[in-house]
């Protein structure tokens, strides 16, 4: 006898679908529901993303703000400070009263100092050391060489308070003599030089003709001398120029012929003038 297949419960199995224990066959209220689920799901991450990068993109504004506030402050005390400055410079050129300009202090390098030099100061330097100024026809202190300072040392002693005396104590000797102590020799150098320091050297390549000599003996510089006629140009000063520290000489020369003086020619000296005192800068003859 044939048996009777169970066709209902095989409809069954068949028609029923199970997705993630919901019965999507008999539960379509359920499916409903979990669409709308995920569909509220989905809108609460997008709205959360949305709101997210709204205070993002806030946060980036109020930046941007503070930065632009700043920037606009600084620029602002710039402007500021430049009108400051325009007002002044204003005034002071223009606005302010002549009476109150400190023209010393504004034109200090256009203004030269007045160092209160005399012409009678330069006459009584001249006087006072023309045993220098009249027997030196050439001199320059930027080419100074041991023979100039030879040639100096010469008129120092020969113009110095110690007597003449008898030379023969040395084979360098002519007939008479002049010393000064060496150190006192050295500061009248250095008087006249406006130099620290000053070696002196003495060359004793000496001929028989030498009408002077000038050696050392100890700590003694002696000047010697044999019988001869000595005598100088006569110097009279034609201008003093005295700018700033800067003092220029001019002297007309003269030689004496018979009973009278003929012109040969021109001197220039150079001063300088500090600390309160003259120095020769240069000495310059022209001869015709």
């Amino acid at each position: 006898m044939r048996k009777k297949k169970n066709t209902k419960n095989t409809k069954k199995i068949h028609d029923k679908k199970i997705l993630d224990g919901v019965d999507l066959i008999n539960n379509k209220e359920n499916v409903k529901d979990f669409d709308k689920v995920i569909t509220e799901i989905r809108k609460d991450i997008i709205d959360e993303e949305l709101l997210k990068g709204k205070n993002e993109s806030k946060e980036n504004i109020d930046i941007n703000s503070k930065i632009q506030s700043v920037i606009s402050i600084m620029f602002t005390f710039v402007i500021f400070v430049l009108i400051l400055v325009l007002i002044f410079v204003l005034y002071n050129n223009y606005l302010k009263k002549n009476k109150d300009y400190d023209v010393e202090k504004i034109c200090q390098d256009y203004i030269k100092e007045d160092y209160n030099i005399k012409d009678d100061d330069i006459i009584n330097y001249i006087k006072n050391n023309r045993h220098i100024i009249y027997n030196i026809s050439e001199f320059d202190i930027n080419n100074i060489d041991n023979d100039t300072i030879n040639e100096f040392s010469k008129y120092i002693i020969w113009n110095s308070d110690s007597e003449y005396s008898i030379c023969s104590e040395s084979e360098y000797c002519l007939d008479t003599k002049k010393e000064i102590n060496y150190d006192e020799l050295k500061e009248e150098l250095i008087n006249y030089f406006d130099l620290d320091s000053l070696n002196l050297i003495f060359d004793y390549n000496f001929i028989d003709s030498d009408i002077t000599r000038l050696f050392i003996d100890n700590d003694k510089v002696i000047l010697t001398f044999k019988g001869m006629e000595y005598e100088t140009f006569k110097h009279d000063i034609v201008d003093i120029n005295i700018d700033s520290d800067n003092i220029d000489i001019i002297f007309a020369l003269s030689k004496r012929k018979n009973d009278d003086y003929i012109y040969i020619g021109s001197k220039r000296v150079g001063l300088k003038y500090k600390n309160s005192k003259f120095y020769i800068k240069s000495i310059k003859s022209n001869i015709i």
